[in-house]
């Protein structure tokens, strides 16, 4: 085959095009998923505490229930979720 050198030269800029976006994307789509997995994990992590510790207060035989209360909604508003 037999190709002039201007359309030569034209497919392989068109090519190097294609490379620096895919790794445009590729970058674009790393940061994404770190951050949203850091989100993720970060909330999963934050519940189980919340929710492990809400348990504990209400389990505890010390505290009195007014301290029990006190410190549930203190632990559920520093958590964010309630």
């Amino acid at each position: 085959w037999y190709f002039h050198k201007s359309k030569t030269t034209y497919y392989l800029q068109l090519i190097k095009n294609m490379w620096g976006e895919a790794s445009g994307l590729n970058s674009a789509v790393r940061q994404l998923g770190s951050a949203l997995g850091t989100t993720i994990l970060g909330t999963v992590f934050l519940s189980i505490v919340t929710s492990t510790m809400t348990t504990n207060i209400n389990e505890s035989d010390i505290l009195s229930n007014d301290i029990k209360t006190e410190l549930i909604q203190s632990v559920q508003a520093s958590s964010g979720f309630w």
